[in-house]
């Protein structure tokens, strides 16, 4: 004796309602994935922009293109407001980078002049003879 046909009929939907909530389950784990995916390389990018600023900022050699490879990726982990924001601060770390270059080149060239014109100061007054040999 075969059981009813509305028996068959329950255990189909049985089925059928277990797989749809399996396809549902491993749509939430790929969301839930993909979004950790982007957590950790937006985090990596971030490191990056901190790394750079706090290096401008401590006044120690700031590596341009490392920075430069985070903000390329920015393009497609971020919008195009945050991208915008990178190419600003690049830019930005670029005239820091100058300026720290010309700082040092002026404040060598300022040194420089300073020992010149600290041997001047020390000249003997006009008519005096040298007494130091």
């Amino acid at each position: 004796m075969l059981p009813p046909e509305w028996f068959w009929k329950a255990v189909t939907v049985l089925i059928a309602s277990w797989a749809a909530w399996s396809g549902w389950q491993q749509h939430r784990i790929a969301r839930d994935k993909l979004r950790l995916d982007l957590f950790e390389k937006r985090l990596a990018v971030f490191e990056e922009i901190k790394h750079a600023i706090t290096a401008a900022h401590d006044r120690i050699e700031v590596d341009l293109p490392r920075f430069q490879r985070a903000a390329a990726a920015s393009t497609f982990l971020f919008g195009s407001e945050i991208h915008s924001y990178m190419r600003e601060v690049q830019q930005k770390l670029k005239e820091v980078k100058d300026y720290g270059a010309n700082i040092r080149a002026a404040g060598y060239f300022h040194l420089g002049i300073t020992w010149v014109h600290g041997r001047s100061i020390r000249t003997r007054p006009r008519g005096a003879h040298r007494t130091d040999r």
